[in-house]
Formats: structure tokens, sequence, C-alpha cells
């Protein structure tokens, strides 16, 4: 809707800039004919200067792109200038002779003769908005006509002369007008229009319906003024221009009050209309009223996410948040542990002092335990005395041991019901993932019968989840010992998978992927080892994929392909002190690599880094050395925006889990959407990850997103494949394909 609105202001100054044009050109033609007409009622004795006024006027006949000519009371062509033999498809020495229905259609003919009556038989100049149709092509085509008839000395109409001007854009301009107003007066949402100095032009209906404010009570007062009200939000005009200056688009969700004083929440969208020479002209705000929406999701979200009694998260909402902290586990190389507590006697809590008391035993449990949980912790309620918790971010099985044991003294910390104290103790059991390494469901029924076997034990106590301990934590210990193997032995390869820029069809660079050729399984993905690299090999395994990337993009130069690459980093890899040193001397080790083929840091967006300011600081000076930085899996983590503000980062890539199903997910869709706008916001480039079919380009294309990589481009291959595919790629164009879309 804002780009209807704001190609119609710009089609419309256009559509009156060519009319004054056409009306002057009419005006100069009317002159001409008529010194044409005086100059030949002295034809006999001014010959020389009427020939040279006829060379005149017919140089600017035919210079010009409106089409004019004449022709008799039979249709027959007395002359037409260029413009109209180009048009006709006939030559200009050719057009003498030539009757109309030689060139259009019987409909066409028919009307021309019709429009041409008035002229004959009164001699009057006539105008009018007519559609022709070729007969050679059978094409429509829209002009506005003007016809003057041309007489003799007697007075006498001898020829018709028209005009005509080609209107199909002023045509189609006028329609983007009608729609654009249309839009504007039936829109739902409120719309504003400001001047360059902010001060109101115009509002729309929906402004009035929201606000409570009368189109007449606004004109002319300040317009950022009148779209928020809210508390904290007395910088908002300055950050709003500010933004605008750089980006021309804003968006918000804001506080605002309406003419009697009620505030609302709304989603705001302040856009900066410019002119031709890039001058502003205008803002066009368009806000919508989300307070019931707002309320809505919350009573939703209460209801079907936390426990109505304590407002503690449910079943339902500690698996999500389970799943999420299983992925960051995974990531991070770091030990969960998911617990089960349950009361110890609580029923007879509930005989001795009822229900009601009961309940208020169970919140003053609940505020209990939170206390001494951590920030990234969860806690839920299950069901009656059943409480679930997650705790996150344990080093070592030792460090469980100190978190488990915090929970049940708050447990034991007395509650005070009426005049009494009351002292309640808990069983608790637990399931460390990934030394358990199975799903959700299933580390929730492994830590359930951890805590039966600490209420069996008497209570009061905790249990960890531990029948296969030592067998995986001796797995995990063989599989370390062999990934230090593997990279003596040179076993790991990498694969590259390609960046497009799906509107130009350039390949803009590569992804370095990690491979395992594995003696015996063969080719090894990342999920089956990169959870067990850690401290040192970790590191080492990471130097070794900057220095094979860098060989690779040595290499692919010399054979005339020069492609950055991209490889991803561990969030404690780049926080150690050395990593821009040891950076720049593998960069300097390979100093054939041009300074404009970029290699490129991938961080993925759940990674640990554990002191944002000296990453800022190691990434800075990475910059340095010319290396540029993405955020990787946007969207994903917890510290999203984080990031984003305090990293100096260069591109964002949208993780491939929303890209993946944006086409059947609206949710997904909008998220994608939110974070390719964001991405300009902050004025980093956007990749989209996960991109799998012509269907998910053409959807990115046009959410503004130009870059990709996924399957639906091309898989993971190896180093040596990928000279013949960017071949094959430019060969077939599939971009194309997309851009029809």
């Amino acid at each position: 809707m804002l780009h209807i609105l704001s190609a119609a202001f710009s089609l419309r100054n256009r559509a009156l800039i060519n009319e004054r044009r056409a009306n002057h050109l009419a005006d100069e033609l009317d002159t001409c004919r008529h010194d044409y007409t005086t100059m030949r009622n002295s034809l006999y004795n001014q010959v020389l200067r009427l020939t040279d006024s006829e060379n005149r006027l017919s140089s600017i006949l035919n210079s010009t792109d409106v089409h004019v000519y004449m022709y008799d009371r039979d249709g027959n062509f007395l002359f037409a200038n260029q413009s109209s033999c180009t048009f006709l498809g006939i030559q200009q020495e050719q057009v003498v002779g030539t009757h109309v229905s030689q060139c259009f259609d019987a409909a066409t003919v028919a009307h021309i003769r019709q429009s041409s009556l008035h002229t004959w038989e009164n001699g009057e100049f006539s105008s009018a908005d007519e559609i022709y149709t070729l007969l050679s092509s059978g094409k429509l085509y829209h002009f506005n006509t003007r016809r003057f008839p041309l007489r003799r000395d007697d007075g006498s109409v001898y020829a018709v002369c028209g005009i005509s001007i080609d209107i199909a854009e002023r045509k189609e301009n006028e329609k983007r007008q009608r729609l654009a107003a249309s839009v504007f007066a039936s829109s739902y949402e409120g719309i504003v229009i400001a001047d360059e100095q902010n001060r109101i032009v115009d509002v729309n209906p929906a402004f009035t319906r929201i606000t409570g404010y009368l189109r007449e009570e606004v004109i002319g007062q300040p317009a950022l003024q009148l779209l928020y009200s809210g508390k904290g939000e007395k910088q908002l005009d300055e950050s709003i221009r500010q933004h605008l200056e750089k980006t021309s688009f804003w968006r918000r969700e804001v506080q605002n009050r309406r003419k009697e004083g009620e505030e609302f929440s709304e989603m705001l969208s302040v856009t900066a209309v410019r002119d031709t020479d890039g001058k502003l002209s205008n803002y066009i705000a368009v806000f919508s009223d989300i307070s019931q929406l707002k309320k809505q999701e919350s009573e939703i979200h209460r209801i079907s996410y936390h426990d109505t009694l304590t407002g503690l998260p449910n079943r339902r909402l500690l698996l999500e948040r389970m799943t999420m902290a299983l992925t960051e586990s995974r990531r991070n190389n770091k030990l969960l542990a998911v617990c089960c507590l349950d009361l110890d006697g609580f029923k007879t809590i509930n005989e001795r002092y009822g229900e009601r008391r009961g309940d208020e035993i169970l919140i003053a449990m609940a505020n209990q335990i939170k206390k001494v949980m951590r920030v990234n912790d969860q806690i839920a309620r299950l069901s009656g005395d059943e409480f679930s918790l997650i705790i996150t971010g344990l080093d070592r099985v030792e460090d469980s041991y100190k978190a488990l044991e915090r929970v049940l003294q708050a447990v034991r910390k007395p509650i005070e019901v009426g005049e009494e104290q009351v002292t309640i103790t808990g069983s608790l059991g637990a399931a460390l993932f990934p030394i358990d390494n199975v799903d959700c469901e299933t580390l929730m029924r492994h830590a359930d019968q951890a805590m039966y076997q600490a209420k069996k034990s008497g209570g009061n106590v905790y249990q960890l989840f531990d029948a296969e301990h030592e067998r995986q934590s001796q797995q995990h210990r063989d599989t370390v010992a062999r990934l230090r193997i593997a990279l003596q032995n040179n076993e790991f390869e990498l694969y590259y998978q390609p960046k497009v820029n799906l509107s130009t069809g350039c390949v803009v660079g590569a992804e370095a992927l990690i491979r395992w050729n594995h003696p015996e399984n063969g080719i090894l993905s990342p999920n089956a080892f990169l959870h067990f690299l850690e401290g040192s090999l970790s590191e080492a395994v990471g130097e070794w994929v900057i220095d094979s990337a860098l060989t690779q993009m040595v290499l692919w130069h010399a054979a005339g392909l020069s492609l950055p690459v991209s490889v991803n980093i561990d969030g404690a890899h780049l926080s150690q002190t050395s990593f821009a040193d040891r950076l720049a001397d593998l960069l300097a080790s390979h100093a054939a690599l041009p300074p404009d083929i970029h290699l490129e840091m991938e961080i993925l967006e759940t990674a640990a880094l554990a002191d944002t300011k000296h990453a800022v600081n190691a990434i800075e000076r990475c910059r340095q050395l010319g290396v540029r930085f993405s955020l990787d899996d946007f969207g994903t983590g917890y510290s999203s925006l984080t990031y984003l503000r305090s990293l100096p980062i260069d591109t964002l890539k949208i993780d491939q889990s929303f890209v993946r199903d944006m086409l059947e997910d609206k949710d997904d869709m909008g998220i994608v959407e939110s974070i390719v706008r964001l991405g300009s916001a902050f004025s980093c480039s956007v990749i989209a990850e996960g991109t799998e079919s012509m269907e998910h380009g053409a959807a990115l294309l046009r959410l503004g997103c130009q870059m990709a990589q996924g399957y639906g481009i091309a898989r993971p291959m190896p180093a040596m494949q990928m000279e013949a595919w960017v071949r094959q790629w430019h060969a077939q164009a599939p971009w194309k394909q997309i851009q029809g879309r």
C-alpha cells in the first residue's frame, strides 16, 4: 500500500508535465498552421519564402513524437509526419493516398469517420480520448486526438488535420491514482500524509475512527506528535527522523492516546517519500490499533502456556523451551539438567490445612525455587505438587550436584501457614543432556524415573539418571581422541555451498562446510562429530578450516574464479585473545590472495559470547585485516537483537528453519520479512539459508531478499566440482525462472 501511494505521487507529477508539454506543442502547431495558411494565400508572390517555411514546418513535425497527419473527406492521407508513419508501419513517401482502412480495423475506421464528421460539416475544432486498433497487429492504442479543419481561400474545408498524443501512460497513472485514492479512503488502517516539515496535509477516515480527531482538527498539526504519546517516547520523533534519513522506512509498536485520553497500542510505519532528485517531499504514516489483539494474544498465551495457579510455565511451554535449550546445549557444548521435583508428603499437607492453604503453599514454594535459579534456567508446574526444572550452562557433571542441592535447600525453607511455619522436603530426579542424548520427552521420563528412585530412598535427596553415564562418557572420550587422529591424518575436507544473487544471477560467494572422510564410515556430516569438539581441539579444527578455505580461494583465483568464502567460527574460539593474531598470520601465509576477495566469518547467533566487549574488539581487529562477519542462524537464539546491536556485523543469515516453511507458514513468512527489514534498518546484507525451491527464491525476491543459498540452488559440493557448477549455473541461468514467478 505504501509503495502504491508513493508511486502515485511520482506518476501524477510526470503526467502533469507531459500534459503541459503536449498543450505547448499543440499551440505551436496551431501557430504553424496559421503561418502555413497565410503563406498559401500569397503563394504566387512568395514562393521562395513559402518553400523555406514548408521545410521548417516539415522539420518541426518530423522531429516530434506527437502524431500529426492530414486526410481528405474520403479518408485518404494527404500527409503524415515521421512519428505517424512509424506508428502506421509505412514509409513517409508512400503515405499520400493511403486509405485509413489500410492501417486500422473496421471499427477504428468507422470511429474516425464519425469523429471527423463534425469537423467536416461545421468546420470546428474537436478533442477527445480515443482508442485505435492497428490492422497489422491487432494491438490497441490509447490516444488523445485533436482535429481541426484546413480551409481553402473560399472558406471551404478541404482536409482535416489530426494531432494524436499517446496517453497510455497517463491513463495508467490515472488508474493508479484512483487505486491509491481508493486505498487511502477505504483502508482499515489509519493513514497520515505530512509535508517535509512534518505538518499534516491529509488523513483518511480510519484515522478519525481510531484516534477520535476530525480531519479539520489535525490539518497543519505536527504529525509525529499525534501518532504516539506513550511513556518513554520523548525521543522517538528524533529517532524516527534519523532512521528515515538512512533507510526511508521505520516501523515499530508504540503507545498512543485517543482524543478523549484513552491509551492504546498501535503498530506504526513511517515512510519518507522523495522526489526524482532525492529531495524529501512527504512523510506517509500508516498505523493500526492493536490493543485488542495484544490483549487477546496475552490471554491466549497465558491460558495455553502457563499454570493457572502459580503462573509458572506448563508442560507445553516447558517442552518448547527445552527444545531450544537442547539446541543451545549442542552448539555451546554445555551440559543441561532436566529435573523432576515431587514434594514429599504433600497429601498430608492438604488434609491438614485444606486445599486453599495447600494452593498457597504451592505458590510460595514456586517463588522460593525461582529465587535460586539463574536467568536462563526454567521452572514449570506439571500437575499437583510436581514441578519440572531445566538447569542450563553446566560445564561438568559435578556442577549439577551444586545446582540440584540449591533447589532442595529452597524446598526445605519454612513456609508460613497462618501462624505456623511448615517445612516441606522434596524428591528430585535429573537427567543430564547430552550425556543422556535423547529427545525432550525421553529426558523428562528419565528424570521422572530418577525422582522415583530418590523418593524410594526416603526423599529429601536428588538422584541422577546415570545408568549409561560411564559408557557414554567413555564413548565421548574415545570420539574426541579419534577426532585428534583424524586431524593429524588429514581426514577432514571442506565442501562448499554456493551463495547467489537471485536478482542478477551472480555467484557472490560460498560457505565452507567441514566433512569427516572417515576410513570406515565414509563421508560424515558435521552433526556426527562437531559437538565432540572442545577446548584446544575445537580451536585446532577451526584454524584448519580457515587455512584450508584460504588455500582453496587462492587456487580458485589462479584458475579464474574469484570467490569469497565464509567459514563458521566457534564463539569460544573467537573469544581467544590470540585469535586476531593467528588469523593475521594465516592471511599473511596466503599473500597471493587479492585483498578484494574477502574471507568471511560466520558467528552462530546462538553461540556463547561470554564477553561481548572482547568479541567486538576481536571482530574489529579482524575487519581491519579485510575479514567480514555475518551472524548465522539469525532469529533462533536468545540474544538476536543484543548481538545485532552490539557486534559490527556485515551480513545477517536467516535461519533455514524459517525459510524452509515460509511458503506454508505465514508466521515464518512474517519472520523472514521482519529479518529482511531489520537487516535494512541496521545496514546489513541479508542472505536466506534453506532456499529449497524456485518458489522460495521468488518469495524471497518479493520480500526484498536477493541473496540465498540452499538445496534449491546447490547442495554442498567438493571444491573440484565448484568451477564446473559455476559455469553450468551461468549457462542454464535458472534465476531467470525465479524472476518470472
